[in-house]
């Protein structure tokens, strides 16, 4: 039986992943207190003991690698600065698991369809327009959020669920 505090915070995870789907897909930029909620929320699991304090250090360490490694990926240019923040955020959640691994796979997944469709209708808006050959394809935003949400929903689904999920 789940207790009040892990109802809530069940609640609250699959209410910040829809504000980032939200946000993300109005704006295309995941504000820094979205991804802060999703840290302060795992602070909160952790004391309610729903995350194991033997294995903390394992999800603190994922967490920081999956940062660096994404501020990496946005001073090269190929992602934003809020998309690797929410990454970092939800692998800190996952830890050196399984989870974490499925939680990527998923992301990039999803992370290929939102650009098909970001792809598909951008064409479909220029069909008929008439360019300018000087001038270069522009460049398509791609709300990413969107994709971390979708995967961040799974791992979700995959904690309450193991045995549909698998």
């Amino acid at each position: 039986m789940a207790t009040a505090i892990e109802f809530a915070v069940t609640l609250a995870f699959l209410g910040l992943l829809a504000a980032t789907i939200w946000w993300d897909a109005r704006l295309y930029r995941i504000p820094n207190g979205l991804t802060a909620a999703f840290v302060g929320l795992f602070v909160v699991a952790v004391a309610a003991g729903q995350v194991p304090l033997d294995g903390l250090w394992g999800h603190m360490g994922a967490g920081g690698i999956a940062l660096l490694v994404g501020m990496g990926v946005y001073f090269l240019g190929c992602a934003g600065g809020g998309d690797a923040k929410l990454l970092s955020a939800l692998i800190l959640w996952s830890g050196w698991t399984f989870d974490s691994l499925r939680l990527v796979f998923v992301m990039a997944l999803m992370g290929g369809l939102v650009s098909a469709v970001v792809w598909g209708v951008a064409q479909w808006r220029r069909r008929g327009e008439i360019r300018d050959p000087d001038t270069g394809p522009a460049q398509l935003k791609v709300p990413y959020g969107v994709a971390l949400a979708v995967a961040g929903f799974d791992f979700w689904l995959r904690k309450l669920f193991p045995a549909l999920m698998a």
